[in-house]
C-alpha cells in the first residue's frame, strides 16, 4: 500500500515528521510512503526506507489553484496513492485534500490545537496543562487512518559522514530564532561563547544565511569560534556537523529538533515559547533553560514566539544570564542529566 503525506513547512515541523514516518514504516513492511514537501528538506528523509519525496514548487508549476491541479495529476499518475495524511493543515493542503477526495482517495488531517494553545498562551486565566506532543498528534492521525505504528526509537537524523564526536567535539550554538521573543541576547550569547572559549572549548556557530552577520559579530575577537552558514552546503552539510557535536545549545528552534532527532544532547533556552506547548524535542537527554512561570505568569505568550510581548521587555530571555545556561551545559557535558 502506497500513502501520500503532506508536510510543506517549516524545517522544524517537518523534521517532526521524520519519528512519526519511521514509526508507521517500521510497524508495516509492506507500506510505501510518498512524502511531498519541499526540495531543500529532502535531506531529512535520507534513512527513510520505501520512502520516495515529491517537490511542491509554489512560486512555479505549483503556484495557485492550477498548480495545485497539476500538483495532484503530477502525483497520480506517477505513484497513484491509496490515502492522503495531511499533516501541514493549512490552506493549500485543505485544497489539495479536497483535490484528492474528487478523484476517491480518502484523506485525514493532523488537528493544530489552536482552541487548546489559545487557552495556554492568553493574557489571563492560562491553563498549565502540558499538550500531547506535535509527534504524537501525527502518530494520532496516522492511526485515524487505520495504520498501525511501532514505538518510537531514535535516533531519527543519523548522518552518514563523519564520526569523529568524542567527549571534546565541539559545543554548537544556535542563539538566534523566527523572532525577538525566541532570539537570546548578542551580549548575552557572545558572554556565552567567551566562557567555553576561556575553557579551551572549540564553538561553532549555526543558523540561517540571513543570520550571519549577528553570528559573525557574537564570535568576533574570539578564537576557535566557527560560523557554521558561512560555509554550509545546506540542510545535508549541516545535519553532518551537527552530528559531531558533543552538545547543542539552542534556542526553541528548528537546530534544537535536529540535534535531538540525530540523538545528540540538547540544552534549549526558552523564552516567550514553552516546551509544553507540544514543541519539546523529542528523545532523551535534553535539559531546558527557562524562567519559571511562577516567577513570569504571562510565560508562555505564544506558541511560535511571534506575539507581541505582553510586559514589553521580553523579560523571560532577559533574566536568564550566561552563568545559567552555561552551568546546564557543563551538567550535560559532565552527564548529570535529569527530567527537564
Amino acid at each position: 500500500m502506497k500513502i501520500l503525506v503532506l508536510r510543506f513547512s517549516s524545517l522544524g515541523d517537518v523534521a517532526l515528521t521524520v519519528p512519526a514516518l519511521k514509526s508507521v514504516l517500521n510497524a508495516d513492511p509492506d507500506l510505501e510512503c510518498v512524502v511531498a514537501t519541499r526540495k531543500p528538506f529532502a535531506p531529512l528523509f535520507a534513512q527513510l526506507p520505501r520512502t520516495e519525496l515529491f517537490f511542491l514548487e509554489p512560486k512555479g508549476k505549483h503556484k495557485g489553484l492550477s498548480g495545485l491541479l497539476r500538483f495532484r495529476k503530477e502525483l497520480l499518475a506517477l505513484y497513484r496513492p491509496v490515502l492522503l495524511i495531511d499533516l501541514h493543515s493549512v490552506l493549500r493542503s485543505q485544497v489539495l485534500r479536497m483535490l484528492f477526495r474528487w478523484s476517491g482517495i480518502p484523506s485525514w488531517r493532523f488537528a493544530k490545537q489552536r482552541k487548546l494553545r489559545a487557552e495556554r498562551t492568553r493574557k489571563h486565566n492560562k491553563i498549565r496543562t502540558p499538550l500531547t506532543s506535535v509527534v504524537e498528534g501525527y502518530l494520532e492521525v496516522f492511526r485515524a487512518a487505520g495504520l498501525t505504528t511501532a514505538p518510537l526509537k531514535g535516533p531519527w537524523l543519523i548522518s552518514s559522514a563523519r564520526s569523529g564526536r568524542s567527549d571534546r567535539s565541539p559545543i554548537g550554538f544556535a542563539p538566534l530564532a523566527s523572532s525577538p521573543q525566541k532570539s537570546w541576547s548578542e551580549s548575552g550569547s557572545k558572554e556565552l561563547v567567551r566562557t567555553w572559549v576561556d575553557e579551551g572549548r572549540e564553538v561553532w556557530l549555526f543558523g540561517g544565511p540571513k543570520e550571519k552577520e549577528v553570528l559573525h559579530r557574537i564570535a568576533q575577537g574570539l578564537d576557535g569560534v566557527e560560523v557554521i552558514p558561512e560555509s554550509s552546503t545546506g540542510l545535508k552539510d549541516d545535519l553532518e556537523r551537527i552530528s559531531d557535536l558533543e552538545v547543542m545549545v539552542s534556542m526553541d528552534s528548528a537546530n534544537m529538533h535536529l540535534a535531538a532527532l540525530a540523538g545528540i544532547p540538547t540544552v534549549s533556552i526558552w523564552g516567550a515559547t514553552h516546551p509544553d506547548m507540544g514543541f519539546a524535542p523529542l528523545g532523551k537527554d535534553h535539559r531546558y533553560v527557562q524562567v519559571d512561570v511562577e516567577e513570569l505568569p504571562c510565560r508562555p505568550c505564544s506558541v511560535f514566539g511571534q506575539a507581541t510581548c505582553h510586559r514589553g521587555d521580553i523579560a523571560c530571555l532577559g533574566r536568564i544570564d550566561a552563568a545559567q545556561v552555561a552551568g546546564t551545559v557543563n551538567d550535560v557535558l559532565n552527564g548529570v542529566l535529569h527530567d527537564a
